[in-house]
């Protein structure tokens, strides 16, 4: 164990794996595991979210108890600290809300590319993950099969889940991970860390590659220039929540 407390660069080779190891188990919990509910006679939505659940909290788990092996106590004066959940001043909401805006439209540039890429065999998502399909047309009316209008309880759930799932990836990566980089890398750390980023998704989102390396280097070279883990949380929110917004709007019967 590390001398308590103190923190430790984290050298390629270990941060490699700590990238894809959880990059496979998001993989093989998403696309097999979805598919195994499925046969098993489990709605879709419930299949979903399960397999997005189960890996978020496993890696939200994952960082608490590798902060504690570092030498870390395990209270919340201690996790804010060390996962650098720190005060949001009025310059850190400008940057959550140009980063946001940034992030936003950098995706709507670029998204053409994933509809281009997902045609490619290999990078196309089963039937069952056609939610994932840039490709594919979504009902407005239905949500992985259950019925939107007036129907807060899912709109809660999906939403619970996003924020979960965000939490988890905060904790884990600009918490626990990037401040460790920090050390080795210096003022290279978001390029770094970014690139790293994207691999992870490209495991499971390959036809998302360009969206999603825009993405991930922008919130690195963001948390690199703040320092803060709830600017890295917001933004991430945000640009993950945007479903939840249109969920929204189906809900109260804007959308049709």
């Amino acid at each position: 164990m590390n001398t308590p407390g103190k923190l430790e660069p984290l050298p390629l080779q270990r941060a490699l794996l700590f990238f894809l190891v959880p990059a496979v188990l998001f993989r093989i919990v998403l696309y097999n595991g979805t598919g195994l509910l499925l046969a098993y006679g489990a709605s879709q939505a419930a299949a979903v979210i399960l397999a997005f659940l189960i890996p978020s909290l496993l890696l939200l788990l994952t960082a608490v108890i590798a902060m504690r092996l570092d030498g870390y106590a395990l209270s919340w004066s201690v996790f804010r600290e060390r996962f650098r959940f720190r005060h949001v001043s009025w310059r850190a909401w400008l940057w959550i809300a140009g980063g946001a805006i940034f992030a936003l439209v950098g995706e709507q540039l670029l998204a053409f590319s994933a509809r281009i890429l997902v045609v490619i065999p290999l990078f196309t998502p089963p039937p069952y993950l056609s939610f994932l399909n840039p490709a594919f047309h979504q009902a407005t009316a239905s949500f992985l099969g259950v019925p939107l209008l007036g129907n807060w309880a899912f709109l809660a759930i999906f939403t619970s889940l996003i924020v979960v799932q965000v939490a988890a990836e905060e904790c884990w990566w600009r918490g626990y991970i990037f401040p460790r980089q920090e050390l080795l890398y210096g003022k290279w750390t978001w390029l770094v860390h970014g690139l790293l980023w994207a691999i992870f998704h490209f495991i499971f989102y390959p036809w998302a590659v360009l969206v999603d390396l825009f993405f991930c280097i922008t919130l690195a070279f963001i948390t690199q220039c703040t320092k803060n883990t709830w600017v890295s949380f917001c933004i991430h929110l945000i640009y993950n929540g945007i479903t939840s917004i249109f969920l929204l709007l189906v809900v109260l019967g804007r959308i049709h």
